[in-house]
């Protein structure tokens, strides 16, 4: 049986025909790549690629920093310009920034004690607080013949304006 003749499509029409059948399978398999990556994507990894640090206390440059996610701690407060006054010790500097921060960077607490007897600068010397007696001699240039015995325990902390007054050894006669 043969099928009655039917007008047959212009060159130019076919492809017309092609390029649209063309352009809506790429549509479709752009479509379906989308959503085999949404599918397969973990849950649990974000989309965001960049955290914001706002930093500020005792640091020369305080603001927002816009980093990497994964970044070292350290390297963000390098840039903040940490001061040499910061108390760094409630931080995991070594860690990775995960996720957006604020950080006050506290300064350490610092008090004046001062020196008698024999040691060669005599006066107010400034220590961080909760500094021991031992730390404060190992800081100082004893005299000859210092004597630390009569001074009390080593290991206990100094307080704001104490003095401490190192005596000099008696010679024993014979």
């Amino acid at each position: 049986m043969k099928l009655p003749d039917s007008p047959a499509l212009p060159p130019h029409e076919w492809l017309a025909v092609a390029v649209t059948g063309a352009f809506l399978l790429f549509l479709l398999l752009v479509n379906i790549r989308a959503e085999e990556k949404e599918f397969f994507r973990d849950p649990n990894e974000s989309r965001v690629h960049s955290v914001h640090v706002s930093i500020n206390g005792a640091v020369s440059c305080p603001g927002v920093y816009i980093c990497e996610k994964g970044k070292v701690l350290q390297e963000i407060l390098d840039e903040a310009g940490v001061s040499e006054e910061a108390d760094l010790s409630d931080l995991h500097i070594k860690g990775k920034i995960l996720k957006d921060l604020v950080l006050h960077i506290k300064t350490i607490k610092k008090i004046t004690v001062y020196l008698e007897g024999a040691v060669s600068k005599k006066g107010a010397i400034t220590v961080p607080r909760d500094t021991t007696l031992k730390k404060v001699i190992e800081s100082v240039q004893l005299l000859p013949g210092a004597h630390i015995k009569g001074i009390g325990p080593l290991t206990r902390k100094v307080t704001d304006g104490e003095v401490i007054k190192i005596e000099l050894q008696k010679n024993k006669r014979k």
